[in-house]
């Protein structure tokens, strides 16, 4: 396995693990899918299915601020089934691999109809602020001793 490859599965681990954990903070029954399942967690008692997308930042020219950049996001009426999910969680990862910043974006929004990719400035993405999701950090998550 490359190092890219491995950076890749890195990155997508702790995506989906803070997915999880914020959703389980919000009082949610999150639960990660199988791996044969094309959804990534599942709000279990709710049945609802969200795919997991992440991205450090980018900078593609030196002309345009660094972002972050979501691809293959999906219109609900372009996937198939239709129920395949119904939310993106968008994890905007810092340069050392952390979530910085999260979105929750329906698969029916009209911001993902007539294109792919979502870019959002690190700096001014005040135009996406509507799908952000505050961080909220488990005050239990104390260090516990084994006696």
């Amino acid at each position: 396995m490359g190092r890219d490859t491995y950076e890749y599965n890195k990155m997508k681990k702790v995506a989906i693990l803070t997915a999880i954990e914020q959703l389980r903070l919000r009082g949610e029954n999150a639960i990660k899918a199988k791996s044969v399942d094309r959804h990534d967690v599942l709000i279990s008692d709710k049945s609802i299915k969200i795919k997991i997308k992440f991205s450090k930042p980018i900078r593609r020219s030196s002309t345009v601020e660094s972002c972050w950049e979501f691809t293959k996001i999906i219109h609900k009426s372009r996937l198939w089934p239709h129920d395949i999910y119904h939310y993106y969680m968008l994890m905007g990862l810092n340069e050392n691999g952390g979530v910085e910043k999260i979105w929750k974006v329906s698969t029916e929004d009209d911001v993902i109809y007539r294109k792919n990719q979502i870019f959002i400035p690190l700096s001014n993405n005040e135009d996406y602020s509507k799908y952000e999701l505050d961080i909220i950090y488990d005050d239990n998550d104390s260090l516990q001793w084994i006696e």
